[in-house]
């Protein structure tokens, strides 16, 4: 499940309206593997820079945040300390954030 939420837009079906004149989206492609997830995730990604990731736990608490200015393609994310479940890994670019489920089983 992929999910794209953008600053100050809503959406009238059909029409997406953004007050500060956000004209062309950079989506954001991506991938995470393996899921499930035991020690690591692997995270790869296309055609944009991406700012950061968080983690969240699924109560929406934030577990994890790393900065990813300095990744060209794709980083590797420690998931070891967390805890068995399911999270949700959110990119951001700096105008979209993208989510993804990930399992974590140990």
């Amino acid at each position: 499940v992929t999910s794209t939420v953008i600053p100050n837009c809503f959406l009238t079906s059909p029409v997406l309206s953004c007050p500060n004149n956000i004209n062309e989206l950079e989506a954001i492609e991506w991938n995470a593997f393996p899921n499930p997830a035991d020690q690591f995730v692997q995270l790869t990604w296309e055609g944009t820079s991406v700012e950061s990731l968080r983690v969240l736990d699924v109560t929406g608490r934030t577990v994890l945040t790393q900065d990813l200015r300095s990744e060209a393609n794709g980083t590797r994310v420690p998931m070891n300390q967390l805890a068995e479940g399911v999270y949700t890994i959110e990119l951001f670019n700096g105008v979209t954030r993208s989510t993804k489920r990930l399992v974590v089983h140990h």
